[in-house]
C-alpha cells in the first residue's frame, strides 16, 4: 500500500504533493496537444483530440480529488477519474479506426465501431458491480489493455501493412510507450514514499503521449 504524503502550502494541506504535480504535468501536457487540434474536430483528427481533453481532464481531476484533497473527499471520488480516462481511450480507439477508412470495407468499419461502443458499455457494467468506494484506477487496466493493444496496436500494424504510414509506427510506438507504465501499475512498485508508483507511471506516460502527438504531426503533413 502506497503510503500517503503531506505538506503545506500557505496553510493548505495538501495530500501526494509529488502525485498531484505529476498528475497536473500530464494533464498540461495532454491539453495543450488538445488545443493544438482544436481545428480539427471535424476530420479524423477529432479522435485524437477529444483523447487528448480527456486525458488532460482526467489527469488533472485525479491529481486534485484523488491525490491532493483525496483526506477530505474520500475514495467515492475516484470514479469520474475512472470513467474520463476510459471514455478517453474510445477516442484514440475511434482515431485509430478513423485513420484506415479508407483501407476498410463500410460492413467492417461499422462492426468496429460496435466493437468500440460494446467494450465502453461493458466496462461500465464492469464498474456497476463494485461499490462506489472500491472503484480505483486499477480496474482501468484490462480495459486498456483490450483497448490499446488488441484494438489500437493490432488495427495500426495491420494498416502500416498497406499503406506504410509514418504517423502509424509513432502510433504504435506510443502504445508500446505505456507498457512500462503498466507494469508499474501491476506490480505496484514505489522507488520512494515522496516519488511513489503513482508518481512513476504519470512520468513514464508523458514520452508515450508525446509518440502519439508526434503520430497526429504526421498525420497533419
Amino acid at each position: 500500500m502506497v503510503e500517503a504524503t503531506f505538506i503545506q502550502l500557505m496553510g493548505l494541506q495538501i495530500q501526494d504533493p509529488m502525485t498531484l504535480f505529476t498528475d497536473l504535468l500530464l494533464g498540461i501536457q495532454c491539453l495543450y496537444y488538445a488545443w493544438r487540434l482544436r481545428n480539427s474536430l471535424a476530420t479524423e483528427l477529432g479522435g485524437f483530440f477529444g483523447f487528448f481533453f480527456l486525458m488532460g481532464v482526467g489527469s488533472i481531476e485525479g491529481g486534485f480529488v484523488n491525490h491532493g484533497f483525496y483526506y477530505l473527499l474520500g475514495p467515492g471520488w475516484k470514479s469520474p477519474m475512472v470513467l474520463i480516462i476510459s471514455l478517453s481511450l474510445s477516442c484514440l480507439q475511434w482515431a485509430s479506426l478513423a485513420s484506415g477508412k479508407e483501407h476498410i470495407s463500410t460492413r467492417a468499419f461499422r462492426v468496429l465501431q460496435g466493437v468500440i461502443v460494446i467494450q465502453w458499455f461493458g466496462f461500465l457494467i464492469y464498474l456497476s458491480r463494485f461499490p462506489l468506494g472500491e472503484i480505483d484506477f486499477k480496474m482501468l487496466v484490462p480495459h486498456l489493455f483490450i483497448g490499446l493493444f488488441l484494438f489500437v496496436l493490432i488495427l495500426q500494424a495491420y494498416l502500416y501493412f498497406l499503406d506504410r504510414r509514418p504517423a502509424r509506427q509513432w502510433l504504435m510506438a506510443g502504445v508500446l510507450a505505456i507498457i512500462p507504465a503498466g507494469l508499474v501499475t501491476v506490480l505496484r512498485y514505489s522507488p520512494d514514499k515522496w516519488f511513489n508508483q503513482f508518481d512513476l507511471v504519470h512520468v513514464l506516460l508523458l514520452p508515450a503521449m508525446w509518440l502519439m502527438w508526434k503520430s497526429v504531426e504526421q498525420s497533419r503533413r
